[in-house]
């Protein structure tokens, strides 16, 4: 028990498989597969990731938890950048064997919460689909800025669209402040693209990216927060 493993971990395992392979043929890539590497496989990775995240809480350390989870999003963003820039097959692969080898640490048996025990109140019940909610809109945005930044650099304009509808029907939902979160993702994707422009090395531009994708993502959140305490006339 001390060491097994959640069944999940073959889910990851395959998923971390298919990924790589979609990875490492993107230049070959076309209709299909295409779309569904850039709409399905990302933005899915980060829905498991809100679910893992709850399921396997019972990790003793609770902050090198957190850091683990945020080491492999970022690893897991930043590896079409290491296929198209760096173009190191060694370095993407050891990339794709540290997301499937933090998964292997985490999702041991005596991490994952006994969903069948835990009794949760209304209140609670609600409180966790809140959560959910935030941390879909949250990663949700930062995933379809991201890969607006990948079309962007490949002059790829028709997907942005697509992205848009995506995001205003899939991300957004039933927000409060929905305006005031589109008008920031507009600002975000006019920030993006305004860096695919710049005639800036990658080692530049990537940094600043992910600096961005932050910012982004802090003043959201700060907008839904304020919103959740406004008080009600």
């Amino acid at each position: 028990m001390e060491n097994k493993r959640s069944r999940l971990i073959w889910v990851s395992c395959i998923w971390t498989l298919v990924y790589g392979y979609l990875i490492g043929q993107a230049d070959d890539l076309e209709g299909g597969m295409a779309i569904f590497l850039v709409l399905a496989v990302w933005p899915l990775f980060f829905i498991a990731q809100v679910i893992l995240y709850a399921m396997f809480k019972d990790y003793n350390n609770h902050k090198w938890y957190v850091f683990l989870f945020l080491i492999k999003s970022f690893l897991f963003l930043i590896q079409p950048l290491l296929m198209e820039y760096i173009r190191s097959h060694a370095i993407f692969v050891l990339s794709v064997i540290a997301v499937f080898f933090i998964d292997f640490h985490i999702m041991k048996l005596k991490n994952k919460i006994d969903l069948k025990n835990v009794k949760l109140t209304d209140f609670e019940m609600n409180e966790v689909s809140q959560q959910f909610k935030q941390s879909w809109t949250l990663m949700g945005s930062v995933v379809i800025l991201f890969a607006s930044y990948i079309q962007f650099t490949e002059n790829n304009f028709s997907a942005i669209l697509a992205f848009s509808l995506l995001y205003y029907f899939f991300v957004l939902g039933k927000q409060k402040e929905k305006g005031k979160l589109a008008s920031i993702q507009i600002l975000g994707v006019i920030l993006v693209w305004s860096l695919t422009l710049l005639n800036w090395s990658e080692f530049i531009r990537d940094p600043l990216l992910i600096i961005l994708l932050t910012l982004i993502y802090f003043f959201k959140k700060r907008i839904i927060k304020t919103n959740e305490f406004k008080p009600k006339y």
